[in-house]
């Protein structure tokens, strides 16, 4: 049972203000499964470190809640591979995201394609973005009892698996083990569904990559509640919140809307779940400089933001920040991150605070702001 975001994630930055309302909210970009979680087990992460990531001193091992596995196939073939095991088990497609296709100009091969440059036996210069897809797809039978625990766990779902090729030449399969996102969100419950969504995971994966990953290595203990989570309350509704939300993020230039997601109206029948709506949205000029330097990083971006009512007809809006993502990926060069922290901390505002508040707290001008 969700308890409420400030009781059940401590940890969190919550920024208290007020709201009610109810909400319904429409699911965009083809299918969008019951509960957005469409997930699968996954007990934990690979042993060994992705490969292309830059580390940074005196922080663990990359891939902090990842789960990998190689082979020697391209990324195209993995990838079809891989929606073929997903349109024959229990879980639907949400997006396929090319993260190649969407990069600028100056981030593809010298060759003109898209991709790290195959003329060096590496794989090309870590200053291309290499081939690398992004798959969301949901079981909502096995996502909603985890956001039945605790809402912000829809953040987290649809599930996410990440073709992607390493310096090697070599294709990896990655995605987010299961007991991360309890770590994460705190919460015990729904064992069953973890387990479910853990082996699910670990065999759509074998399927894709002929090779099964290891799972062993994973330490959930290592994960603090709440990590990596801003919070900001709502003076609005839950429908208007991502109403607001939605409308600032189709306003501001450069970025584009790539899924909405209806967790609650995915809920299996007879499962009961508080709006929980999910906007994913990016901007093709800031993220593959981060996916170049950790490759990882994929299965984080685009952006997402979770919209929910809480316990006491509230509505919040969560988001990732972007200094967790990069600790967690072992990203040591942050440029740019500061300016994606602050666009993410204006879109909560404008999606939860009236006007007048908006333009108190909009500080200095040359923001991205026009005036309302």
């Amino acid at each position: 049972m969700f308890l409420g975001p400030v009781a059940s994630l401590p940890p969190l930055r919550l920024m208290p203000r007020r709201s009610p309302g109810l909400f319904l909210l429409t699911v965009a970009l083809g299918t969008v499964l019951a509960g957005g979680c469409g997930e699968i087990p996954g007990t934990g992460p690979s042993a060994g470190p992705a490969a292309d990531t830059t580390r940074a001193p005196g922080v663990p091992p990359p891939g902090e809640g990842l789960v990998t596995t190689t082979t020697g196939r391209s990324v195209a073939a993995v990838t079809e591979q891989l929606k073929s095991a997903i349109s024959s088990s229990d879980a639907a497609l949400v997006a396929d995201i090319t993260h190649t296709q969407n990069a600028p100009a100056d981030s593809l091969r010298p060759d003109g394609q898209r991709g790290g440059d195959r003329s060096s036996p590496r794989g090309g210069s870590s200053s291309r973005l290499r081939p690398m897809r992004l798959l969301m797809f949901g079981n909502p039978a096995l996502g909603t009892p985890l956001m039945q625990e605790v809402q912000t766990t829809g953040i987290d779902l649809p599930q996410k698996m990440l073709v992607w090729e390493g310096r090697d030449g070599s294709t990896r399969v990655t995605y987010n083990a299961p007991t991360y996102l309890a770590a994460r969100h705190d919460f015990e419950g729904a064992g069953s569904s973890l387990r479910q969504m853990g082996d699910a995971l670990a065999s759509l994966a074998e399927q894709a990559a002929g090779r099964a990953p290891d799972t062993s290595a994973f330490n959930a203990d290592s994960i603090r509640a709440g990590a990596g989570l801003t919070v900001e309350a709502s003076d609005f509704g839950p429908g208007k919140t991502f109403r607001r939300l939605r409308s600032a993020v189709e306003s501001r230039a450069g970025l584009s809307i790539r899924a909405r997601v209806d967790h609650a109206g995915n809920a299996p029948a007879g499962d009961s779940l508080r709006f929980t709506g999910l906007l994913v949205f990016d901007n093709p000029r800031a993220g593959p400089p981060l996916m170049r330097r950790a490759p990882t990083m994929g299965i984080d971006l685009p952006q997402k933001m979770l919209v929910w009512e809480g316990n006491g007809d509230n509505a919040f809006v969560a988001y990732n920040e972007p200094a967790y993502l990069a600790r967690r990926h072992q990203l040591a060069d942050t440029t740019g991150l500061s300016r994606t922290a602050r666009v993410l901390q204006q879109l909560a505002q404008e999606a939860t605070s009236g006007p007048l508040e908006i333009r108190q707290r909009r500080g200095p001008p040359g923001m991205g702001y026009s005036e309302e």
